[in-house]
């Protein structure tokens, strides 16, 4: 087992995974005294990080986007967006 800073894990992080996929168990140590472990998950191991945000396509043929999205609003589409000012 090798104890490493954060500073040494980045300039050696590719030898360490391949060293932590062949069994070895690397302790790197942060500020304030925290420290990660970094060593092979078992073959087979479910991918426990969860998604951040919508997948791609999740929303595909639910909406349709009108053919003018792009064009400028009309006169009356800016009185009922803003209100009648008048």
């Amino acid at each position: 087992m090798e104890n490493l800073t954060i500073i040494e894990a980045k300039e050696q992080l590719e030898d360490l995974i391949e060293r932590a996929s062949k069994g070895e168990i690397v302790v790197i140590r942060g500020a304030g005294g925290r420290q990660v472990t970094l060593q092979a998950a078992p073959d087979g191991a479910p991918n426990t990080e969860q998604p951040k945000g919508p997948k791609f396509g999740q929303f595909a043929g639910r909406y349709k986007i009108p053919e003018n999205v792009l064009e400028p609003m009309t006169e009356a589409d800016l009185r009922d967006w803003y209100g009648d000012a008048s």
